[in-house]
């Protein structure tokens, strides 16, 4: 993390500080240390954030709301982080924004930004609430406007048809610089486009033997435990460049609840991309147990959160859906990925609070990224106006 404190120790004291005992931001900070007899122990540390600091639509009703996986303080770290992510996204800066339809907003950023199916939708010629951003490739040039709904998470216009999609926190991140923070926002959205299309194209990617890998240790350990404990992990590279994406697929072959639970990552080298996909595969397991053991499962097309897709995708005959996945070769590089980065922009989001602890937090809008849909009715794939083109099977990805 460039232009952190000089230890991830220090990092993690200032912001304890700062979100426990100052401002009561966090309720408590635990390490995941408790786990069930057939799972790897030590998946990591949680950051609860209390109720009324808001969830990504999407969510389950009670989740451990914030999480850093891994082990020691680097985990802690990122639950920390990640809790400072959630704060500012659901932080909205009141008097700041412009209202009107993008052709009498001044410096509104245009359709034609968007692909199809985006740029056709009638919400451009409809009232939007709109933020400033900055562009990514050249931060000296004019600001512009970009939707406040593709910022701040939970916002939502009041009218849903000048939606162009759900708020979520994809494509946020925070750093110790902007830079910083940047770079690790737009992998994030870059790995909800890959998997995006990759599922609903029906395009997989490389099978990679994990064994094989120079994995970060508490990736490596918890996959060890897991495979002796008699869990199938498979892991497939989507794309390499502009950065590796990973996903990881952890199935149980008993049968117990959840059978399948998947993980993701994007990372600036294949073995940390991989190294996250598992741990994310993984943790998700747990998560399902603790809260999701009893529900019951809904239609694919009645879709709304991530507890939905856990439940759906948990099945023992649900894991046979996903071979796709594991091929020999990557059909997403190229025409899929190609100058998907070439335009973008960045909104600080950055609470005066956080920015006085040396903490930066912003909201990446790539326009040619595929974005992540939670409500399955109402999905949208980039380039696809025949919805009945893609797969029929709800995304297995949280």
């Amino acid at each position: 993390m460039s232009g952190a404190p000089a230890t991830v120790a220090e990092a993690v004291r200032r912001l304890e500080e700062l979100l426990l005992d100052r401002t009561g931001q966090i309720s408590t900070l635990q390490p995941l240390d408790d786990f069930y007899n057939d799972e790897p122990r030590g998946q990591g540390w949680v950051a609860q954030v209390p109720p009324n600091a808001h969830l990504p639509l999407g969510s389950a009703h009670n989740p451990r709301a914030t999480g850093g996986r891994g082990r020691g303080e680097l985990a802690r770290l990122k639950a920390l982080m990640e809790a400072a992510e959630r704060i500012c996204l659901s932080t909205v800066p009141a008097g700041t924004f412009r209202y009107g339809p993008a052709s009498a907003v001044e410096g509104a950023i245009a359709a034609d930004a968007f692909p199809e199916p985006w740029r056709d939708l009638p919400v451009w010629q409809m009232p939007l609430h709109w933020c400033g951003a900055t562009s990514i490739r050249s931060p000296s040039a004019e600001p512009v406007l970009v939707p406040a709904q593709l910022v701040y998470c939970p916002y939502r216009e009041p009218d849903e048809r000048a939606m162009l999609w759900d708020p979520s926190s994809n494509g946020t991140a925070a750093g110790f610089s902007l830079d910083g923070a940047v770079t690790r926002a737009t992998r994030e959205a870059f790995e909800r486009h890959a998997l995006m299309l990759s599922h609903y194209l029906g395009l997989g990617g490389r099978e990679v033997d994990w064994l094989d890998l120079a994995l970060e240790p508490g990736a490596l350990s918890m996959g060890m435990e897991a495979r002796a404990l008699g869990l199938r992990i498979r892991v497939a590279c989507l794309v390499r460049t502009p950065f590796p994406v990973a996903v990881c697929c952890a199935t149980d072959p008993s049968g117990r609840f959840p059978a399948l639970t998947t993980g993701s990552a994007c990372g600036v080298s294949l073995e940390q991309a991989v190294s996250g996909a598992m741990s994310e595969a993984l943790y998700a397991r747990r998560q399902a147990r603790d809260f999701l053991a009893h529900v019951p499962a809904v239609a694919a097309a009645e879709l709304e959160t991530i507890k939905d897709r856990v439940v759906y995708w948990g099945r023992p005959e649900a894991a046979e859906k996903l071979d796709y996945l594991f091929g020999d070769s990557m059909p997403l590089e190229g025409e899929h990925t190609d100058g998907c980065l070439d335009e973008g922009y960045r909104v600080d989001i950055t609470t005066p609070l956080f920015a006085a602890a040396g903490i930066t937090v912003v909201k990446v809008v790539h326009p040619r990224l595929q974005p992540l849909f939670f409500t399955e009715s109402k999905k949208r794939i980039l380039g696809i106006s025949d919805r009945g083109a893609t797969s029929s099977e709800p995304h297995p990805y949280a």
